[in-house]
């Protein structure tokens, strides 16, 4: 065996080390084998300089980015997004081929997601649009099942971004369009991947309705959602489908709630809160959890609204101290927000039975 193939070998297994760890949840040792390994494609890469060495790099870059995420270090994960970007960029340009492309416009979504945590919404929505273009290109050109799920795809990432800015007509253009694509490709492949892509086009049509006061029409799109989601949970059963389900419901709860169906909403709350509890049991990660909090927090303003104050006092309480725990843990500004708006809620609470 030839020196560069041994090293090629040994970065190989590095990096699929890493993806393993990460999938385990053990970041710290996910970035050491993955930052290992991309020392090595880096030095192959400068060396060799050929198209198959450059996109090892670029998928390694990828990886640890992935990695630099869930760690919460947005700013490396850009920094590792953007030079993975760069290498995708200039392969797309000298090899041409739809693989290249699409590797391209997977870079530009993925940098494109991370500028919007950073809140650069300008920049996200820059990159998804030319991920979009790219996207939409090779749905034309290849036309498999493929191409149109990744199409889908970055409609929904665009149209996301746009949600976040307020244009909520441009978001609705995009969601529906991504429904139309995963609605045909769930009749035509019907895995329940397919249709779990379905439920979530659903759900971002469902909510960006309820933000333009399309009540009637965000209530149809998520019990739709919901139908799909229910028949999942039972026939796949694993946490990601019943996350999927108990999101589901959360978003019809506000529905119901706003249109005044408060026991409906009250019903949904209930449910989404079991499952989370459930999900917040098995899996314990701050965003189940966070999950949880919020769906209590919901509930409680259902019981409040119905006039059963115990009940959405025990739902503030509980809530509350789940954000206080999460703030503690992370010191995430979102997390002491949501906490300090549940002590404000359990106040007035307070304030109006004494006055009663």
């Amino acid at each position: 065996m030839n020196a560069p193939q041994s090293r090629t070998n040994s970065a190989d297994s590095l990096h699929n080390l890493g993806v393993l760890q990460r999938s385990r949840g053990d970041l710290d040792g996910a970035a050491e084998s993955l930052w290992e390994a991309l020392g090595i494609y880096r030095a192959l890469a400068d060396e060799i300089g050929d198209p198959e060495s450059r996109s090892a790099l670029a998928l390694s870059l990828n990886q640890l980015s992935v990695v630099q995420e869930s760690r919460g270090d947005l700013d490396a994960a850009a920094d590792s997004h953007r030079e993975a970007l760069g290498i995708r960029r200039a392969l797309a340009e000298e090899v041409g081929s739809p693989e290249s492309r699409s590797d391209l416009a997977e870079s530009l979504n993925n940098l494109g997601n991370v500028q919007g945590k950073l809140g650069d919404l300008d920049g996200a929505a820059e990159r998804h649009r030319e991920a979009l273009g790219i996207r939409r290109a090779l749905a034309e050109k290849v036309g498999g099942p493929e191409s149109r799920s990744a199409l889908a795809m970055s409609l929904n990432e665009l149209g996301a971004v746009q949600e976040r800015r307020g244009d909520l007509d441009g978001a609705a253009e995009r969601h529906r369009e991504a429904l139309g694509i995963r609605r045909a490709l769930a009749e035509e492949v019907g895995g329940p991947e397919s249709r779990s892509d379905l439920a979530e086009s659903l759900n971002n049509l469902g909510n960006v309705q309820e933000r333009r006061g399309d009540l009637d029409g965000a209530a149809d799109s998520l019990r739709e959602a919901l139908g799909i989601g229910r028949a999942l949970a039972e026939k796949v059963g694993g946490p990601e489908s019943r996350s999927a389900l108990a999101a589901s419901l959360n978003n019809l709860g506000n529905v119901q709630g706003r249109r005044g169906d408060l026991k409906g909403a009250a019903d949904s709350f209930r449910e989404a809160v079991g499952l989370w509890r459930a999900l917040a049991e098995e899996v314990g990660g701050p965003e189940s959890r966070a999950a949880l909090a919020l769906s209590l927090s919901n509930l409680g303003v259902v019981q409040g609204r119905r006039g059963d104050l115990d009940g959405a006092a025990d739902s503030w309480r509980e809530a509350l101290g789940i954000w206080q725990a999460l703030a503690d843990e992370s010191g995430e500004p979102v997390h002491l927000r949501a906490a300090d708006q549940v002590k404000t809620q359990l106040e007035e609470l307070k304030r109006s039975r004494e006055g009663g």
